[in-house]
């Protein structure tokens, strides 16, 4: 036998070998140790493989450099992390949440995503620094004029109606009165989210139209306004879609520092939860950092995790199957009067007296209430497929258009392990907006550029 006849053999013959040791231990511990076998079962036949394969996939990474934002990559880790942390949690509870579930949603999701055919994550070269933003500079700075200042101008009216909810004593109260005045809510955030990502992507431009003092202080007023809401979504979403926007229009981030950021954000977004729910800024309360870390990101996966445990209780044996006014219902927001949100129908169903806005279940929950494990499993793999489409379509060709758009689909995948993926009318309108008026100002730049290269051209000898 020859050398590449063995290395195939060994290749084959090596996962049934583990595979077959993994058995032979886990059989001797439910042969031995009945009283606490299930507590090593499980560990030994998904724990062992899972960091064997967390140990492979940080060796290749420093062989290659992986796409972390594509959608065979990110958006999986993220998944395992949520809910195998939020499982966690779960150890010494009776009434533990349907693991099947999340396992049989995250294999619908991969295999959508890893489709034969699909663009692989792996990042051949690096992308050089855009020269500048794509757009007529003229139409350019008059939107960024306009939605200035309806952000501005939403935001002083809003703030007028209830105050500044984030220095508020009852920051709760407050931010539950946001619902009252939704309009006005998602004209500032499409408004400030418009601002912060063109003011960002002309800022890391080679050329740019706008003065750096501008952009940044547009970011800035924009972050401000947004944290001072009181709801920590409306800030952790922008300095996401920042990050990313980051990563594909300025210079990919390497792998680790990505871990670090997500990391720090991760901890910043439980601190300033923490804090807003308990007034930690008094300091009343004696609570150590680490105290305040571990009890608002445990108490974060735990009451996430455990809501849906409580919807799959609750329907269909209850509550009947919703028949996609979950999944789909954020249309319906743009009608007039109140059309309830995956969050607040979970809250009134499972009677929460949780003081604030709606209880979200994951990702999972408005699948599982639509149309119960069918839907998970159809919903995540039509959802992986469409993010693979889309990763394709951008990598193919990664205008800044292009970029804008899928920051946003992977913030929103993202984000929406805690809630849903459309659990209000801006996802889809932030995205639709943005074609309008990127088309708009394209149509500008066809139409000013020609006339200034004619009247030069006819300034040169035949």
């Amino acid at each position: 036998m020859n050398r590449a006849n063995a290395s195939q053999v060994n290749r084959t013959f090596g996962p049934f070998m583990w595979a077959w040791l993994l058995l032979l231990v886990a059989f001797l511990e439910a042969l031995f140790l009945n009283a606490h076998s299930t507590w090593l079962i499980i560990p030994t036949l998904f724990g062992i493989p899972a960091v064997w394969l967390v140990i492979r996939f940080a060796v290749r990474m420093r062989r290659i450099t992986i796409d972390i934002f594509s959608p065979t990559v990110g958006f999986p880790i993220a998944y395992v992390l949520w809910f195998g942390l939020g499982s966690l949690t779960f150890l010494l509870d009776t009434t533990p949440p349907p693991y099947h579930y999340f396992v049989l949603g995250f294999l619908a999701y991969v295999a959508g995503a890893s489709i034969p055919g699909r663009p692989s994550a792996v990042v051949q070269q690096t992308q050089s620094v855009p020269k500048r933003i794509p757009w007529a500079a003229l139409h350019f700075r008059f939107v960024m004029l306009v939605f200035f200042l309806l952000m501005t101008g939403s935001y002083l009216l809003l703030i007028a109606q209830i105050g500044i909810p984030a220095i508020h004593e009852d920051v709760a109260i407050r931010r539950e009165a946001l619902g009252l005045h939704h309009i006005l809510v998602d004209v500032l955030l499409s408004a400030a989210l418009t601002v912060t990502s063109f003011a960002a992507a002309d800022l890391w431009s080679e050329t740019r139209v706008l003065s750096p003092l501008i952009s940044v202080g547009m970011v800035t007023i924009a972050l401000l306004m947004q944290g001072s809401l009181g709801n920590r979504g409306f800030l952790a979403l922008p300095l996401l879609m920042l990050v990313i926007l980051w990563h594909y229009w300025k210079r990919p981030i390497p792998a680790k520092r990505l871990a670090v950021i997500c990391a720090i954000m991760f901890v910043a977004s439980t601190v300033y939860d923490y804090s807003r729910a308990s007034a930690l800024k008094a300091g009343v309360d004696g609570s150590t950092a680490y105290e305040v870390v571990t009890s608002s990101g445990v108490f974060t996966l735990h009451t996430n995790l455990s809501n849906l445990r409580d919807i799959v209780q609750a329907i269909p044996s209850e509550v009947p199957y919703q028949h996609g006014y979950l999944t789909f219902g954020a249309l319906f927001q743009i009608l007039p009067g109140h059309h309830e949100s995956s969050d607040e129908f979970f809250k009134r169903i499972l009677a929460s007296d949780f003081l604030g806005g709606g209880q979200p279940g994951t990702l999972l929950a408005p699948f599982y209430a639509d149309f119960g494990l069918a839907g998970i499993l159809v919903g995540m793999f039509l959802f992986g497929v469409f993010s693979a489409k889309v990763y394709g379509w951008m990598r193919e060709n990664p205008t800044l258009f292009r970029v804008l758009l899928y920051s946003w689909l992977a913030q929103t995948a993202l984000f929406a392990l805690y809630g849903a993926l459309l659990t209000y009318f801006i996802t889809l309108w932030v995205p639709f907006m943005w074609w309008v008026l990127i088309r708009w100002m394209n149509t500008g730049l066809k139409t000013f550029e020609p006339k200034r290269l004619r009247a030069k051209s006819s300034l040169m000898p035949a």
